[in-house]
This record gives structure tokens, sequence and C-alpha cells, in this order.
């Protein structure tokens, strides 16, 4: 959740207000403010692109490392094995986010 609300506070700036403003088409964010928008954006791309495993703690083939005597069931590995597959794909959504957002934004400083 932390990286949600991190990206949607960068991009904050885009989403709250129009981008351009009156009939002459006035840009209302300046280079500048969209060229540190970018920046934190590309390093928070560069972030997942280094930390893709990040909910690869457990990986799907494998068993947790439980204590001797506790067996997990079937269904409670199921349940988590579908568990850390939403949350894989979750990331990679947020990470095409991100790309699309820097190409939008990257084509409008154009």
């Amino acid at each position: 959740e932390g990286l949600y609300l991190y990206i949607s506070r960068i991009l904050r700036p885009v989403w709250a207000s129009p981008l351009l403003s009156g009939a002459d088409a006035k840009p209302l964010l300046s280079g500048s403010e969209l060229e540190f928008i970018i920046n934190k954006l590309q390093n928070v791309r560069v972030f997942l692109d280094e930390n893709g495993s990040l909910s690869s703690g457990m990986d799907f083939q494998s068993k947790p490392q439980l204590p001797p005597g506790q067996q997990m069931s079937q269904l409670q590995q199921r349940s988590q094995q579908d568990a850390i597959l939403r949350e894989k794909q979750s990331l990679m959504l947020l990470r095409q986010l991100v790309i699309h957002s820097l190409q939008v934004l990257r084509l409008w400083m154009v």
C-alpha cells in the first residue's frame, strides 16, 4: 500500500488540476514541475525494476518452513499461493501505471 500512496502523491499535481487553461491552451504545470514529477516516477520505476521480486519471498513451488509438528493444510497453502499471485499481479500493474504515466508526461513535455 505504501507504494500506491507514494505514487499517488507524486501524481497528485497532474490529477488534481487540468493540464491546460483557457482558450490559448497554456500549460498550468511548468516544465520544471513536470521534470520533477518525471524524475520521482523514474526513481519509482528503477526501484520496481530492481526489486521485482518484492513479493517472491515465497516461491510457489516451495513450502513454507514451519516448526516441527505444524503442517499447513492444502487449503491454506492454496490460499497463500493465491495471495502471493495477486500481490505479484498488483505490483506488475503498478509498474505499468508508472511506465504509462512516464510516457504521457514525457510526451507532454515535448
